[in-house]
């Protein structure tokens, strides 16, 4: 299933909703890294039936500028199929008007799960 994000129909929308923003921890900091380059800190919810792979293409939320994601924030949320329920949390990849994805694009290195 493809993402469906805020350019969707409004009865079809489900994009990540950030629940904790940056202004809540205090302005963005580069200390964070050793290099000059600014981290995302917000933090999004969203729960989904695709896998952690489609997630993980670079381009999957492809209205992320749109809302405001920022490379380096944390993503977490459900992967529902069926009966299975898997628990994943993972770092936002680089964001480009293309759209972002968890970790570096194609790297499954940008996000934790574990099924029950």
């Amino acid at each position: 299933m493809a993402y469906v994000g805020t350019t969707a129909a409004s009865s079809a929308q489900n994009p990540p909703r950030c629940v904790a923003g940056a202004n809540m921890w205090g302005d963005r900091s580069t200390s964070v890294l050793s290099s000059s380059k600014v981290v995302g800190q917000n933090l999004w919810l969203y729960n989904t039936t695709d896998g952690s792979t489609e997630m993980a293409i670079g381009t999957y939320f492809t209205d992320a500028v749109q809302l405001g994601m920022r490379e380096g924030d944390i993503i977490m949320g459900a992967i529902c199929t069926g009966t299975s329920a898997t628990f994943y949390a993972g770092v936002i990849g680089a964001v480009t008007t293309l759209g972002a994805g968890l970790g570096s694009s194609g790297s499954t290195n940008g996000y934790v799960s574990s099924t029950r």
